[in-house]
């Protein structure tokens, strides 16, 4: 039996999932609204590695998702 592929990322509200994260930052519906301060890590003198914070712009929707910074580092 073959394992399912784990999303990148799956809206908690209309359970819409994106399989990668080129699949997730190409999508229009998605919106980059702000980013969140990992506070705490900061004061420990640590990256900040804080949190993306995208709206998923659609009519049936509308919530926001919340993705680790981390996810977007780029082998270079």
């Amino acid at each position: 039996m073959e394992k399912a592929e784990t999303p990148f990322k799956r809206c908690s509200m209309c359970r819409k999932e994106w399989l990668t994260r080129e699949e997730f930052l190409a999508d229009r519906s998605m919106c980059l609204d702000g980013y969140q301060v990992n506070r705490r890590r900061i004061e420990a003198g640590l990256p900040p590695e804080g949190i993306l914070l995208f709206t998923h712009r659609i009519k049936a929707c509308g919530t926001t998702l919340g993705v680790s910074a981390s996810k977007f580092r780029f082998a270079r």
